[in-house]
């Protein structure tokens, strides 16, 4: 028959495996963590439901859409909560199905490859609200979206208490499908605002998705975790492709890079595109150029070295950024241009 329940999955592996497996909220502020859901025999979307948390928490969480089998949720403590817990339910509903939380607690692991030799089942998440933590995060939503194989730095907020000057661990928690992140992003001690890069294939779907990102810092009685709030990830088409057609040059010579453009949707102003992936002892002059949507080609005129090493390099590729409401659409584009460097004919001897 149908079925379905939720969990959370493991972060870490044994000895840490029950790392976040308990969601803490300190006072006026945010927790995140993935909410997973199984399915047996069932696709279709997903609502997710908290039974029975503590007073003065609220649980934020977009519906889990079919193809996908986690969401992020974001609880949030009201300045005035209680310092409490309680063990609650997770419950995934559909129309016609809904199954609640089964967390499996591994105990005793052994050989061989970790294998479990003890553990248990429980059918309750435990949720409590902190008292007040050194710091909140908060993400800056972006007013652009992120465009597939496009990439962006996600800007973090942190605001500090006085006299906290920790360094704070930053990890993406989920990477929606085809999007992806680096694992983490330490913002320093004398910091209150970063970028956080990521990043989207040419797969990812244009929708817009609900990111968090989590955040850790040694505190008085030790590690502290707090999230950002849910925001809104967009994911769009990009506005300008492009093909590169392949150069040659010899050792010490120069030549001319010609990239073809495809224009996909129309922008206004000017757009800059630069060259990247170049050989040792190459540059590009100028570094940077300029576009519209009306321009067809870009051409880089490339400068080689006696010293340039010899061979048929495909590491080349594009970087164009469109302007939109002050803020940087980034498209990388031209992946695997080729350009062959030969080392200069040695003339025969007459």
């Amino acid at each position: 028959r149908p079925a379905v329940y939720t969990h959370i999955p493991a972060y870490e592996r044994e000895p840490k495996d029950q790392l976040r497996q308990w969601v803490t909220v300190p006072r006026g502020n945010r927790f995140a963590t993935w909410i997973r859901v199984n399915r047996t025999d069932f696709n279709g979307p997903l609502d997710l439901v908290f039974n029975g948390l503590p007073a003065g928490i609220t649980a934020h969480a977009d519906p889990i859409v079919a193809d996908v089998d986690r969401a992020v949720v974001v609880c949030e403590a009201a300045p005035d909560a209680p310092v409490a817990g309680a063990l609650i339910d997770v419950v995934a509903r559909s129309e016609k199905l809904e199954g609640g939380f089964q967390q499996d607690v591994n105990l005793v692991y052994g050989p061989p490859n970790n294998t479990v030799y003890y553990g248990t089942r429980v059918s309750r998440l435990a949720v409590a609200v902190a008292e007040e933590a050194p710091f909140t995060l908060r993400i800056t939503e972006p007013k652009v979206p992120m465009v597939r194989s496009g990439s962006m730095n996600l800007r973090v907020v942190a605001e500090r208490k006085a006299g906290f000057d920790k360094p704070i661990e930053l990890r993406f928690l989920w990477s929606p499908p085809g999007i992806g992140a680096q694992g983490t992003v330490t913002m320093a001690g004398n910091q209150s605002e970063i970028g956080y890069p990521i990043n989207a294939n040419g797969n990812a779907a244009e929708k817009t998705w609900k990111v968090a990102v989590l955040g850790s810092a040694p505190a008085a009685d030790g590690a502290v975790w707090i999230s950002t709030q849910l925001a809104p990830l967009t994911i769009a088409a990009p506005f300008i492709g492009m093909r590169m057609e392949q150069a040659s040059v010899d050792q010490g010579k120069e030549t001319d890079v010609v990239c073809k453009l495809e224009q996909l949707r129309p922008f206004e102003g000017k757009a800059k595109v630069s060259l990247h992936g170049l050989p040792a002892q190459c540059v590009a002059e100028p570094a940077e150029r300029e576009i519209t949507k009306e321009d067809k080609e870009v051409t880089f005129h490339v400068k080689t070295d006696p010293k340039s090493p010899a061979g048929r390099h495909t590491s080349l590729f594009g970087q164009i950024i469109v302007t939109q409401d002050g803020e940087p659409v980034i498209h990388s584009v031209g992946g695997g241009g080729v350009l062959r460097i030969d080392a200069p004919r040695k003339e025969k001897a007459k």
